[in-house]
């Protein structure tokens, strides 16, 4: 006999189904992580194409914080609409449990892709890590997770 989903689906209880964190979740979080991280390489690609000043006079280093600094604003730029909408909505509307969940839901998922932006550029310093460039994205980590715990801080 093969293993499949629906195979575990007729072993556990449907109230155990219910409790799961909704998959599309998961799936989109995993999509933005995907964009983030592609990102960094099509950008590269992009500047050394058709930018002559970021080939020949910058460095690799220098390249990598052109990079990081492009991503972050083009990031930023395209979730600042949404996310507002949501923090904003959550706090100032009144709705359903169920919308609210949904919202809360659709925050985290932004605010996990900001997340996921940061500890990746943390990452790619590991050469040159300097304490100022530490506290500056840890400083934006931690600033970008507190409306999964404090939905009144954002």
């Amino acid at each position: 006999m093969s293993w499949s989903i629906s195979t575990l689906d007729s072993h556990l209880p449907q109230a155990t189904w219910e409790s799961f964190v909704n998959h599309y979740v998961a799936a989109w979080m995993m999509v933005g992580t995907l964009v983030i991280c592609l990102s960094y390489a099509l950008i590269h690609n992009i500047y050394q194409r058709y930018n002559e000043t970021y080939r020949k006079i910058l460095d690799e280093a220098q390249q990598l914080v052109v990079v990081q600094h492009t991503i972050e604003a083009m990031v930023l730029t395209l979730l600042f609409a949404p996310a507002s909408y949501l923090v904003l909505s959550i706090n100032f509307e009144e709705q359903s449990l169920e919308e609210f969940g949904n919202k809360v839901t659709a925050l985290g998922s932004v605010m996990f892709v900001i997340v996921i932006m940061y500890l990746v550029e943390l990452a790619s310093r590991f050469q040159n890590l300097r304490t100022l460039v530490v506290v500056h994205h840890l400083c934006a980590f931690f600033d970008s997770i507190f409306p999964a715990f404090f939905l009144t801080t954002a």
